[in-house]
């Protein structure tokens, strides 16, 4: 019974595109890593050989944190897809075994969990074969394939870490029979990492930071410390030491959970609820009743939003999931701030700008969060069954669309209220009173207003266009995570293209937000609008009925634009084609950026032409002077620099060169010499 459903398990699954899209993913970023500089994956690689065993084991670890969101589904499948299509009560039927069933499902999903980070194998290896090749990376950073790095790194990371995690996630789906609760099994096991690793910076839980890592990363970091590039090169991960007690330590605790979630489990579903006893009675029946009154009320599209908005925001914000999330960014910016003005000793006050520095911190997580929740406002009424009766009702695709999206805002802005108000308390607890809300209002505008808006109208218009609830998290993913690798692959630096990117923005007591401000700001509104555009896009793709097709459902909405409708989305885009081109100008025309092959030519030829100057005689400075006064309003700094120098050589000099910038409106002067250019 074991093996037919572990061999049905492993049959299903591998039917499915998924499992060779996740492969495909690991595999173009370990590639991309191995053959490229400008991609790194747990850190920059250093002066071992690129497909060292060191270097395979950190590539490998680091990607089990993405094998986590695999892990979910092909866990959350294997738990719940009878019950998705009501086929359990048929298949529970059949004289089963508990066992067979249970390990069964549970082990074709762990082997199955563990394919895609086989990518990584299969990236190494074909990276160090074609990058000389092709001349990418020089043939001497390269040392041989070692079989023997790969199995040692599937028996120590791989396998044990899908086997964790999908403990947890299985154990969760069968238990409760919901993908939801089973997705917050996997946001514990991410808040968990992060705090074993908010313990690193204190020197004295090095130790227990490493017994506490979930996945084992910072244990072998801990480990590798303190190898020679020889070692890097030469040593596979083993079990011995810190890692024996991590793996044994988080194995039988999942063994633990697996064990107690097989005897939980039964075949018979549980209801509860109150039995109710309905007294029958004839009913006096009456003849000639009048004809109802039937009216249809044409609602306006402001009571439409703000109906629809309603629903969704209740629904948000009522949803136990919500909840558990709320405090999770809770414990995950409670960490940080505990352990982040500390640093190997050293203490720093609990500057505002620190604060803000802190929440930032948690912007992806919240990103992950409204990834999700856009999957649930946009599904809901299907998983429900009730979806063809909501779109039979006439309100208008686009409002709909608008109000999901901004209740996923009102979400976020929770949220981000709740970080500010225990930040303050944070900074107000340690005695720290200079509180600057003007700091935590700007940083909120200029930095984390933008950025939810986008995830939140993209989230949704990705979830619309793909019409597919799982496919489109994996896209959304790909926008958060993936993009800008590729965009580093291809040698592109654009703010443009990289998904929510803005001028690099930071706030100092003398500077306040920096010269940066202007651009921020143009970027930003790009960004808004850029995530209003496609969510217009959708909104004639939305599946109302049963038009699943994208031809028929493009079709069906060009049919029911209204006036309405139509004038303020023509009005979005030519705001939108209005701001794309005069960002276009001022960043590629006016200031385009140079591509890192520009930049290194740039390089050869400063120094070819300076070469000649090397050895040059050089002064030595006795005594420096300067007075320096500042405007920071007006962005200008004027110095007088007053510099002694001495020859110290023997040999006369009669050229001295100095370093200037175009920026600067510079004069030089020395006494009895004169400026040759």
């Amino acid at each position: 019974m074991f093996n037919s459903f572990l061999k049905s398990e492993l049959k299903y699954t591998l039917k499915q595109p998924m499992v060779y899209l996740f492969f495909l993913i690991v595999f173009i970023l370990s590639f991309a890593a191995t053959s490229s500089d400008n991609v790194t994956i747990g850190g920059s690689i250093g002066n071992v050989k690129r497909n060292a065993p060191h270097i395979i084991s950190v590539f490998t670890s680091t990607l089990t944190i993405f094998g986590l969101l695999f892990a979910a589904a092909f866990f959350n499948n294997a738990a719940l897809r009878d019950f998705k299509y009501n086929f359990n009560e048929i298949l529970f039927a059949t004289p089963i075994e508990k066992f067979g069933y249970f390990f069964g499902r549970f082990t074709g999903a762990l082997i199955i969990s563990t394919i895609p980070i086989l990518g990584v194998f299969f990236g190494i290896s074909l990276g160090s074969t074609l990058s000389p090749v092709f001349g990418w990376i020089s043939e001497d950073r390269f040392g041989a394939i070692q079989i023997q790095s790969f199995i040692s790194n599937y028996l120590v990371f791989v396998l044990p870490n899908m086997f964790i995690s999908g403990t947890i996630i299985y154990a969760l789906a069968q238990q409760f029979k919901n993908s939801i609760v089973s997705f917050v099994g996997a946001l514990i096991i991410i808040v968990a990492y992060s705090i074993s690793g908010e313990l690193v910076s204190d020197l004295e839980n090095e130790n227990l930071a490493a017994l506490a890592d979930i996945f084992g990363i910072r244990t072998y970091g801990l480990i590798s410390k303190y190898y020679t590039p020889i070692e890097k090169n030469s040593i596979n991960p083993s079990y011995s030491g810190l890692m024996l007690l991590n793996r044994f330590i988080w194995l039988s605790l999942s063994l633990v959970i697996l064990i107690t979630s097989y005897f939980n489990f039964n075949f018979f579903k549980k209801k509860i609820g109150r039995l109710i006893r309905i007294k029958s009675s004839k009913a006096e029946i009456k003849k000639n009743l009048p004809l109802p009154s039937i009216s249809i009320i044409k609602e306006n599209l402001v009571t439409q939003f703000l109906t629809f908005f309603s629903i969704n925001f209740k629904n948000i914000y009522r949803h136990v999931t919500f909840k558990i999330l709320f405090l999770f960014s809770f414990i995950l910016l409670l960490t940080d701030l505990i352990s982040g003005y500390e640093y190997f000793g050293l203490k720093s006050y609990p500057l505002t700008y620190r604060m803000t520095d802190s929440i930032s911190g948690t912007y992806l997580f919240v990103m992950i969060i409204l990834v999700f929740f856009s999957g649930e406002l946009i599904w809901r009424d299907r998983d429900e069954k009730i979806n063809e009766v909501i779109d039979s009702t006439p309100h208008n695709s686009m409002i709909s669309l608008l109000s999901k999206t901004i209740s996923l805002f009102s979400l976020s802005i929770i949220l981000h209220t709740f970080f500010v108000f225990f930040a303050i308390v944070f900074q107000l607890l340690k005695g720290f009173n200079y509180i600057q809300p003007s700091v935590y209002f700007w940083d909120f505008v200029y930095r984390a207003m933008p950025l939810y808006l986008l995830f939140c109208s993209s989230s949704i218009a990705v979830q619309v266009i793909v019409n597919n609830k799982y496919f489109g998290y994996l896209i959304s993913v790909v926008l958060i995570l993936v993009l800008d690798i590729i965009l580093l692959l291809a040698d592109i630096g654009s703010n443009m293209l990289s998904f929510g990117s803005t001028p690099f923005l930071i706030y100092s007591d003398m500077n306040g937000f920096g010269p940066s401000e202007k651009g921020v700001f143009w970027f930003n509104l790009y960004w808004i609008f850029t995530g209003l555009t496609l969510l217009i896009f959708s909104s004639n793709l939305w599946d109302r009925g049963t038009n699943n097709r994208f031809k028929d459902r493009f079709k069906f909405q060009k049919e029911n634009l209204s006036k309405k409708v139509i004038i303020p989305s023509a009005l979005i885009g030519i705001c939108w084609l209005i701001i794309t081109g005069y960002v276009y100008y001022n960043t590629q025309i006016l200031n385009p950026y140079k591509k890192s092959k520009e930049l290194e030519k740039l390089a050869v030829e400063y120094e070819n032409k300076y070469k000649k100057y090397k050895s040059l005689p050089l002064p030595k400075i006795l005594n420096a002077e300067y007075k320096i006064d500042l405007y920071p309003y007006q962005k200008k700094v004027d110095v007088l620099a007053e510099i002694i120098m001495t020859n110290s050589k023997n040999i006369e000099i009669d050229t001295i060169i100095v370093g200037t910038q175009k920026i600067w409106q510079e004069k030089i002067t020395f006494e009895g010499a004169s400026l040759l250019n």
